[in-house]
């Protein structure tokens, strides 16, 4: 879509007189700058809010942890399955199943808006279909988002995994939650670089690295007071957040309520005293009318370069060649 001259010519626009405009120009900065440094500490602090959150979630798990701690690796903490690979031939068949990928899994969220089906026979079904508890983690992501997880909590039901995502699944004396917050960790410690190799700007993380990366496991009931006390802060923090961002909404709002009640003449006091905006717009089309117009000159075309030497290639270079100008001016150039 484009706005010709013409049209914008015809556009109608409120002109106050020009005292009052300088007057709304004034007061609409002052709110504006107002409104802008409040937006900036808003920004700085959702910046902060989401570093506590990473540090919530680093400081609850250390590692290695204490001495009373299991110091076990993923492998030996659960199971760990790569999940089916697509292909063209199961797009369609008798038994269509929904299956969850990389695009479905977010931290500690599984988006279900979006489901995609594949054939799956019922042997090939029951190995990768998922159970309540199962953690859910991307293999392949940009380097930062590597290995994000996500716990599957019965929402769809009757799903399977593609090979874009890793299951992990608890093994004796391991809290599914207790795994869902190690491997946040991990995520936002960025463990995963260590272990990951890159494809095509793509980091993926494969199983057999992912079971050799630590796993601390305390004893049960000190997994479940951990995970109280890192969901209460956490909870904070994100109600914390959300206020914050309404924050910055209603300031967006602001912005254009200013702008709206400028242009409708209720930001400033008008003054009677002013000079009427009619008179301004005559003088300015009277000095239009008496200005002389100016004739636009037909543009030159700029000259055609010569034609650049021709060399002959089997020409013998001069010894001057590599000495500079000089060696340049033996070649013809």
């Amino acid at each position: 879509m484009t706005l010709s001259v013409s049209k914008l010519k015809k556009v109608e626009i409120p002109l106050p007189p020009l005292a009052e405009q300088r007057r709304i120009v004034a007061a609409l900065e002052d709110h504006l700058s107002r409104v802008e440094v409040g937006e900036q500490l808003l920004q700085a602090a959702l910046r902060r809010s989401r570093i506590l959150i990473k540090q919530v979630l680093c400081h609850a798990v250390p590692v290695p942890g204490p001495s009373h701690w299991r110091q076990a690796t993923v492998g030996e903490a659960g199971s760990v399955e790569l999940g089916r690979q697509r292909h063209p031939d199961w797009h369609s068949g008798p038994n269509m199943r929904p299956y969850l990928r990389v695009a479905n899994v977010f931290e500690d969220r599984i988006d279900t808006s979006d489901l995609m089906e594949m054939d799956f026979p019922p042997e090939i079904f029951e190995k990768f279909r998922l159970s309540v508890g199962d953690i859910l983690l991307n293999e392949g992501q940009s380097p930062e988002l590597l290995g994000r997880p996500a716990m599957y909590r019965g929402e769809p039901a009757e799903v399977a995994f593609t090979n874009s995502l890793l299951r992990f699944r608890c093994g004796p004396g391991v809290d599914p939650e207790w795994a869902l917050l190690v491997f946040r960790r991990h995520m936002h410690s960025r463990r995963y670089l260590r272990d990951m190799r890159i494809t095509t700007n793509i980091a993926h993380l494969s199983a057999g690295r992912f079971k050799k990366v630590e796993f601390p496991i305390p004893p049960l009931a000190e997994q479940k007071e951990i995970i109280q006390r890192v969901h209460d802060r956490l909870a904070d923090l994100e109600r914390l957040t959300e206020d914050l961002a309404k924050a910055g909404r209603r300031a967006d709002h602001l912005r254009r309520a200013l702008l709206r009640e400028a242009f409708a003449g209720r930001l400033v006091a008008q003054d009677p005293a002013d000079e009427p905006a009619s008179v301004l717009l005559e003088r300015i089309r009277a000095e239009r009318e008496s200005a002389p117009k100016t004739r636009r000159g037909r543009k030159t075309r700029p000259a055609k370069a010569a034609p650049a030497p021709e060399i002959d290639p089997t020409r013998p270079l001069p010894e001057a060649v590599g000495q500079g100008t000089q060696g340049a001016l033996d070649l013809g150039l």
